[in-house]
């Protein structure tokens, strides 16, 4: 060993970070430093504030060898969820994985429209549940109401209705799941139906993210508004005289289902964000 030579000087929490997040930051993602943090958090098992009272801390070689294996997977744009194994979604933490998408923030904006449509006894269906992120969150939301309203989620996916179920299960929700699709539906009307249908046109320029989701749970025909219509349309059979429906889709595709809803006879109450709230009359 020559004699100037030095052992490397370790890594710390702080110098993983700030390397992490520039390689990040490079890569394009908006992201980095907070992706840098939670990719730590998950590794050591700690939360933020940690890292912060940690940061000269030295980090082991397998953790730096198990860092280094998932930051090059979210350098190739896998889903900060997908990596961990969860999302947190309306103040709750959902298991994902990539047979679900992951739950966006402004699907929150759907979870409080129909928190605030529910009523004691309500029964509501959640169209293309996944993760079951909505029905589970209103579910909590609705705890303790007397009587219990009835919530029902269905997906064409028996994966995703797994993921959904063991969800319910670990935060203990009252949800029943049913592997179903929302054009053969012939049982009963809803009080309130939320649907998260795919609408993505492939089309768009879309995120690097996107191409490691489920493709039938984001793409659909017609500018991404086939499955839309067709529950419009369908909103009889699945909706009660005064009952709501909330629609998310992109805002660029708003007015035209708009459009369409009061072309089938219903009412606009609200559009707020990516939601579309309407009523039949």
């Amino acid at each position: 060993m020559n004699a100037n030579s030095r052992p490397a000087a370790p890594v710390t929490l702080k110098t993983w970070l700030r390397q992490a997040a520039a390689q990040l930051q490079a890569a394009g993602i908006r992201s980095a430093r907070l992706d840098s943090e939670l990719l730590l958090t998950y590794v050591l098992q700690v939360d933020r504030p940690y890292l912060i009272s940690h940061d000269d801390e030295p980090l082991s070689q397998p953790v730096l060898v198990q860092l280094q294996a998932l930051l090059e997977r979210r350098l190739e744009r896998v889903p900060l969820a997908y990596l961990t194994g969860y999302k947190e979604f309306y103040g709750h933490r959902f298991a994902v994985s990539p047979a679900t998408l992951v739950p966006r923030p402004e699907t929150e904006v759907l979870v409080a429209m129909a928190v605030d449509a529910m009523t004691p006894g309500a029964a509501m269906l959640d169209i293309g549940t996944g993760s079951g992120c909505v029905a589970i969150s209103v579910g909590l939301a609705m705890k303790g109401l007397i009587p219990a309203p009835i919530i029902r989620a269905i997906d064409v996916s028996e994966a995703a209705l797994a993921m959904a179920r063991d969800n319910a299960r670990a935060l203990g929700a009252d949800v029943d799941f049913y592997l179903e699709d929302f054009r053969q539906h012939q049982g009963m009307q809803h009080d309130v139906v939320a649907a998260n249908l795919p609408y993505v046109n492939p089309a768009w320029q879309n995120s690097p993210e996107l191409a490691h989701e489920p493709p039938e749970a984001l793409y659909a025909d017609d500018d991404g508004l086939a499955l839309i219509n067709e529950l419009l349309a369908m909103t009889p059979a699945l909706l009660r005289p005064g009952g709501q429906l909330l629609l998310e889709a992109d805002p660029r595709q708003l007015d035209r289902i708009t459009e369409k809803a009061l072309e089938s006879g219903l009412v606009l109450r609200q559009r707020q964000g990516c939601v579309v709230h309407l009523a039949r009359p």
